[in-house]
């Protein structure tokens, strides 16, 4: 079984005045995602390049979050604007594809043990990086 789309990024969402109520099932896109659910996760500097850009590892341990994770990495080092790459294994995942009628994703739940055959993601200038990571990816089991 093979599935792609967006990694949703569990947590806080923003409120907005005349929101019409979701069904059970939909995530409305948020810019924050929440800290504290990667209490194992480490990072090194594996490359400082010549134009003042790094490259890090960026290790989770088993039960982290990884947009938690990565959240508190970008803040942690100040991050403005970047990309990543990531291969793994995951316990269980929350992936979604866009409704655009809904204006909100529709939650895809992986409730067991996954392959993570790719994870690509970035934040981009402009934003806060930190708090609106985006990723998309692919699994098997």
């Amino acid at each position: 079984m093979a599935t792609c789309g967006f990694l949703a990024a569990g947590g806080l969402v923003r409120a907005q005045a005349q929101e019409i109520p979701l069904p059970q099932g939909y995530t409305r896109p948020g810019l924050v995602t929440e800290t504290g659910k990667a209490l194992g996760w480490r990072a090194r500097l594996v490359t400082e390049h010549l134009n003042g850009g790094r490259t890090y590892a960026v290790i989770f341990a088993k039960g982290d979050e990884v947009m938690s994770g990565l959240t508190e990495f970008a803040e942690r080092n100040k991050i403005t604007a970047g990309h990543f790459t990531a291969i793994g294994a995951l316990q269980s995942a929350r992936f979604g594809w866009f409704d655009s009628a809904r204006k909100a994703y529709r939650d895809i739940p992986i409730n067991q043990q996954v392959v993570l055959i790719s994870l690509i993601g970035d934040c981009r200038p402009g934003q806060r990086c930190a708090a609106n990571p985006r990723a998309w990816g692919g699994g098997s089991a």
